[in-house]
């Protein structure tokens, strides 16, 4: 048995996987279920062979990472210490140390203000930043007034970061206060 851990909603949910094919999706078929909105419906397989686990991925669409490789259809192996990335759900090896929250975001994993294609980033996060970038020009060059166009960017900003609550700001510098241009909640519900 490989005990495993999947972090999403700000939690670490742990999993003992016996020998053999243990299925990855946001679907309820999954022997894993992720309820993430990123990670597709039949993702990826896991497969435990004693002590290893091998990775491979589904077709899916937001992609299957190993250490920040992309992980095909072919099989994979993520070895102890490894950091598996379905669709940016982190999952890893269960250590003897106790789960902290450090592991939701841990020190390897670092967020980026900027993208440049040079700096060697794996297919599938040149692959998602080019489609956020594409969807986010679409959004600008929709010729809706600025009031729509702000409400949609939040609604755009809460696909690609997984967020229940989106305000636009606007800070038109010092001694000015900042004020709300648009806000977006998961579900309409009022701030």
């Amino acid at each position: 048995m490989l005990e495993i851990e999947i972090a999403w909603g700000e939690k670490n949910h742990p999993y003992d996987l016996d020998d053999g094919e243990h299925t990855v999706g946001r679907s309820g078929n999954s022997d894993i279920k992720i309820p993430v909105a990123r990670v597709s419906k039949s993702h990826a397989v896991l497969r435990v062979a004693g002590d290893r686990l091998f990775v491979r991925d589904l077709g899916s669409t937001n992609g299957t990472e190993i250490d920040g490789s992309r992980v095909g259809t072919e099989e994979v192996e993520a070895g102890p210490g490894s950091l598996v990335s379905f669709a940016g759900t982190l999952m890893r090896r269960a250590s003897a140390m106790p789960i902290s929250k450090s592991f939701v975001a841990p020190a390897q994993v670092t967020t980026r203000l900027h993208y440049n294609m040079q700096d060697g980033y794996s297919p599938a996060a040149r692959d998602r930043i080019v489609d956020m970038s594409a969807g986010l020009f679409e959004l600008l060059a929709s010729g809706r007034d600025s009031e729509a166009v702000g409400t949609a960017a939040c609604q755009f900003v809460s696909r690609w970061v997984d967020a229940d609550r989106v305000v636009l700001l606007e800070d038109r510098g010092e001694a000015t206060p900042v004020e709300v241009r648009a806000r977006w909640t998961r579900g309409g519900d009022p701030d």
